[in-house]
């Protein structure tokens, strides 16, 4: 009997990755960064999937929790709905301030893009000289700029001039991601 049930799901496994419910995804996102009336160049800007995060948070938290904690622990990471942004994609802006992160993958379900600018335009640190934290501005990508295909970005969300002297009240400060950018 396991092997007729064995026979009867492998052309189900074997036609996952072609599956119709695998979906070619793409997004594109471009814009100018200034600071103090001047482009803005040292800035790190990544392109994160705000969606899958909770998913795979929890698919590492149960491979990651081995030990005799696990029965405690699991339970309380399984019912949190933490939602930790992917990393697709990542760029820093040239000379002149412009940038574009783009980035194409295959997902079961419709990523949900947010643009994280990571910068330190009139960002005083409290530790000199080592760069720790850094300044971030979140943008939400509209779901109409989300595109199903398999050929590249054909509509590319402009955020436009951001000009990072601004503190926006949705802003944040980094201290993990903001280590790693220039």
């Amino acid at each position: 009997m396991i092997p007729l049930l064995l026979c009867l799901a492998l052309p189900q496994v074997s036609s996952y990755s072609t599956s119709p419910l695998i979906t070619q995804q793409t997004v594109q996102v471009q814009g100018k960064l200034i600071c103090n009336g001047s482009a803005y160049f040292d800035a790190k800007v990544i392109l994160f999937n705000n969606q899958l995060g909770r998913l795979q948070l929890k698919k590492r938290l149960s491979e990651a929790v081995k030990s005799s904690f696990e029965n405690t622990l699991r339970p309380i990471f399984a019912n949190m709905r933490l939602r930790v942004p992917l990393q697709l994609a990542e760029t820093k802006p040239n000379n002149s301030g412009d940038f574009t992160v783009a980035w194409t993958g295959s997902n079961l379900v419709a990523i949900t893009p947010i643009v994280n600018i990571y910068h330190r335009c009139h960002y005083q640190q409290t530790i000199k000289p080592i760069k720790i934290c850094a300044r971030v501005l979140s943008i939400q990508v509209p779901n109409d700029y989300v595109i199903n295909n398999a050929n590249g970005p054909n509509a590319t969300y402009d955020i436009g001039t951001v000009n990072l002297n601004i503190k926006y009240t949705f802003e944040l400060v980094d201290c993990i991601f903001g280590a790693y950018s220039s």
